[in-house]
């Protein structure tokens, strides 16, 4: 297994480097804001740049050989989980000679052989080391999970060895051309043995970013059903109306007026009283007239009688 560190490296030692004690460097503000985005971008590479890349194949090395040439190929049987195919490997060891390049071709699995034209390929540097992994960058390929064949060719005869480990594992060992390989169709049963052995190969390949799900951590409430009550009608009391005589307003006497209309014991009324009152006084006024002129000529009537 390996992880693409590198960028959350870098970033790390940026942090360092600003922490360091040269006279305090992260004193200036202009030093604490890039501080701040170093840690930012560290806890950013941290979640998204976090990808790893997964090798799947025998990435140990064997201790047996098995000698490379330019007119048969080697086919390592690799089971792969869904994702992206990165790169191809395997584990050379030189035998004698120059320097040697590579070739490199996954195929799908039929029935147990590989099958069909190559999903990538690629062609290695030259190789001029005494044992290492050679290892080819091939353009992302998104594979399913299932079985597949990374098969393996040299451009030289006799100057490398493959590796192999005995037993765990599944190869094929064909007769093929480095200047045709890899052929559109790889051989499937002309001219190849296959051996119960794990050939030193591995294909790398980025699994895809899970997405975190939401879980609710609530507790759903058991559901009620809740009875719909029918309710009995109470009948209403039925209420008596009872006429109650409103009693007659009693009149406030009013100590400064005459009342009006109201019958006197004599079975007079207030008026015809007040009537026969202005009239006695009507007729005494005039017999107090009267008698003043009466009088006055009387004594008129003497003073003339006199006078003679």
């Amino acid at each position: 297994m390996r992880k693409l560190a590198a960028p959350r490296v870098v970033v790390l030692r940026g942090v360092a480097g600003l922490l360091a004690p040269d006279g305090g460097p992260a004193s200036t503000p202009v030093r604490r804001a890039l501080l701040a985005v170093l840690v930012a971008a560290a806890l950013a590479i941290s979640l998204v740049v976090s990808v790893e890349a997964t090798d799947y194949g025998t990435a140990t090395v064997g201790a047996s050989n098995q000698t490379a040439r330019s007119d048969r190929s080697e086919s390592a049987k690799i089971t792969l989980p869904a994702g992206t195919v990165t790169s191809l490997s395997g584990y050379i060891a030189l035998s004698s000679g120059s320097a040697t390049t590579f070739k490199f071709a996954l195929y799908a699995d039929s029935g147990g052989v590989p099958a069909g034209a190559s999903l990538v390929s690629g062609t290695s540097a030259s190789q001029n080391c005494s044992q290492c992994w050679v290892t080819i960058t091939v353009a992302d390929t998104n594979v399913a999970a299932g079985d597949y064949w990374l098969a393996m060719i040299a451009s030289t005869d006799g100057n490398y060895n493959f590796r192999f480990q005995t037993g765990g594992g599944t190869y094929r060992h064909c007769n093929d051309s480095y200047a045709g390989f890899p052929p559109s169709s790889p051989p499937i049963t002309a001219n190849c043995a296959t051996y119960g052995n794990a050939l030193s190969a591995y294909v790398s390949v980025n699994l895809p970013t899970a997405t975190p799900t939401a879980t609710s951590t609530e507790t759903p409430l058991p559901a009620t059903n809740t009875a719909t009550a029918t309710g009995t009608a109470t009948p209403s009391p039925t209420t008596t109306t009872t006429n109650t005589p409103t009693a007659a307003a009693t009149a406030t006497p009013c100590a400064s007026c005459t009342p009006t209309g109201t019958p006197t014991v004599n079975g007079w009324t207030n008026e015809t009283v007040n009537e026969v009152r202005q009239g006695v006084q009507v007729i005494a006024l005039l017999a107090g007239i009267a008698t003043s002129a009466a009088v006055a000529s009387l004594i008129a009537l003497i003073t003339l009688f006199f006078k003679r």
